[in-house]
């Protein structure tokens, strides 16, 4: 990843640029994520979702990798999604489509997840689905432990799971929900 696209995930998320390069050190350098400035606000007039009851979650422009991970440019936000509180938990959060079907079946190409970036300290998320910073890019995969190593496991059982020392594993953020449209009709 270059130094420009850590620096724009360090700026515009919050995201600390040496926890992404080392793990090392706290993970956020901003107590909340900033507005990002692309994203045009008039834009949500129409959907009149001004109550409390509602958050706007930015939809990253970079897909998500269910399968290899896939490098994160975040110089800028596709859209804002408005989501019903009921349906977060306490936290920042973004939201990624899916590219690859290493989830599949339960999270097809394609699909949107969001996450939340507040939900990261892998003792807590195992059995959970995550996005992990790995290799330098980013996947979703469920995380299993097992003797002070972690995995991440696809759901698809034609892809292998990773195994990491549990030094090596950086979560950015817990999966909590994701919705997609049904696959296409077989012809014939």
């Amino acid at each position: 990843m270059s130094a420009a696209q850590l620096n724009s995930i360090e700026y515009k998320w919050g995201i600390s640029r040496v926890w992404l390069e080392t793990g090392k050190g706290e993970q956020f350098t901003m107590p909340s994520t900033p507005a990002p400035p692309s994203v045009d606000v008039r834009k949500l007039e129409k959907y009149e979702a001004t109550d409390i009851d509602y958050e706007y979650v930015p939809i990253l422009a970079e897909k998500a990798a269910a399968g290899l991970p896939s490098i994160v440019d975040n110089e800028y936000v596709e859209d804002v999604a408005i989501i019903h509180r009921s349906w977060l938990t306490k936290g920042r959060h973004v939201c990624f489509r899916i590219r690859g079907d290493s989830m599949a079946p339960i999270i097809g190409d394609d699909f949107m997840i969001a996450v939340n970036l507040d939900r990261n300290d892998p003792a807590r998320l195992v059995g959970q689905i995550v996005l992990a910073y790995l290799w330098e890019g980013i996947t979703v995969k469920w995380l299993t432990a097992d003797r002070g190593q972690y995995m991440l496991v696809p759901e698809n059982q034609n892809y292998a799971p990773v195994i990491m020392d549990s030094k090596d594993v950086r979560i950015l953020g817990a999966v909590e929900w994701w919705f997609g449209r049904p696959p296409k009709p077989k012809k014939g």
